[in-house]
């Protein structure tokens, strides 16, 4: 994931996951006793294609007397299977970079899901109302962080 602004992301899947047991000589933090010895596991990604989904842009205004973000957003599904679904994730920030507000998953209220279907190997633009934003908001994020295959 690279961030706010436009950007490929792709979300965290441990599905895919397996277990990788290693035993014996490991010593605790307590000594090297017999008796204080642990196994520890640790996880080795496998690695699958996963579908992506790529901001390809998203612009913001003010509406509703300046109280409420708009957005217009502009996605592209990368992989071979519809992708819908789309949580997102907003921030709002003053004229000095002190975050003001923030919306989508990490709101307060309001909705956090484009519940649309964007096509495989196609590109999307959505209009996005991500509710009441503070007064000194002047410039903003806009960040993908999940989402679902859509059954065909």
């Amino acid at each position: 994931m690279l961030g706010f602004f436009g950007s490929l992301v792709t979300p965290q899947d441990n599905r895919n996951e397996k277990t990788r047991v290693s035993s014996g000589n490991t010593a605790s933090s307590t000594g090297s006793h017999p008796a204080n010895q642990s196994t520890v596991a640790t996880k080795t990604p496998t690695p699958t294609p996963e579908p992506k989904l790529v901001l390809v842009k998203a612009v913001w205004q003010a509406g509703g007397f300046g109280t409420v973000a708009i957005w217009h957003v502009t996605i592209k599904n990368e992989s071979s299977v519809p992708l819908g679904d789309i949580k997102y994730r907003t921030i709002y920030k003053s004229e000095t970079g002190n975050i003001v507000s923030k919306g989508g998953v990490d709101g307060l209220v309001g909705k956090d899901t484009i519940e649309k279907i964007v096509p495989s190997k196609s590109t999307r633009t959505f209009e996005v109302n991500d509710g009441f934003i503070g007064d000194e908001a002047h410039s903003g994020g806009f960040e993908i962080v999940s989402w679902r295959e859509i059954p065909k």
